[in-house]
């Protein structure tokens, strides 16, 4: 099997997989590689598979409830992450946390607060940005809301590696010329139509 290499793995409940999925989505959204276990089967190579995930991942997220506090599978993740200070430990729901990882910080995230500029989410797009050197991740996200154009240019000055550049780019083009932004969408709809003949 091929190795997927995220840049985090969550390690959550399945009575929690909505909130994960959307979760995820968010990270996605902000170019963060993902990997959870929706996508494979059950079978004796599941554990392994998880393991090389997981040790592939440069930060593993944990999504504390009362019911993945209760998972030996999320606790042994979460152990794995806390032993590569890797971790990123959120609550979902108020839980008492296992008594190894009460020293970790794990915020209670409000339902829906997922990428928003809830400090709570901040913090944990800090953690993440801090891991995968991705610093401009809480600011994107803020300037997402009600950024200028020299605000993004600011940004842009300042993360220019970030795999966000593209389309931040886009969007100052869209903002300076807003006609452009159709001309922009048909380039690009030209482009892909190409690619998809190759």
């Amino acid at each position: 099997r091929r190795l997927y290499m995220a840049d985090i793995f969550i390690s959550y409940s399945r009575n929690d997989r909505e909130r994960c999925t959307a979760i995820r989505d968010i990270l996605e959204s902000l170019k963060v590689s993902i990997w959870f276990d929706a996508g494979i089967g059950a079978g004796s190579s599941f554990d392994r598979e998880i393991e090389r995930e997981i040790d592939a991942a440069k930060a593993l997220l944990v999504l504390w409830t009362d019911e993945s506090v209760e998972s030996d599978w999320v606790r042994n993740e979460a152990r794995t992450g806390k032993e590569r200070s890797a971790l990123i430990a959120v609550q979902l729901r108020p839980c008492t946390l296992p008594l190894e990882f009460r020293s970790v910080q794990a915020e209670v995230l409000p339902e829906g607060a997922e990428g928003t500029d809830n400090p709570i989410w901040l913090g944990i797009l800090e953690r993440i940005g801090e891991l995968l050197d991705r610093q401009g991740l809480v600011e994107y996200t803020k300037l997402k809301e009600k950024g200028s154009v020299a605000d993004w240019k600011s940004w842009l000055s300042r993360y220019p590696k970030d795999p966000l550049v593209p389309g931040v780019i886009d969007n100052i083009v869209e903002s300076a010329t807003p006609d452009m932004g159709q001309e922009l969408a048909g380039e690009r709809a030209k482009r892909s139509a190409m690619e998809a003949e190759l």
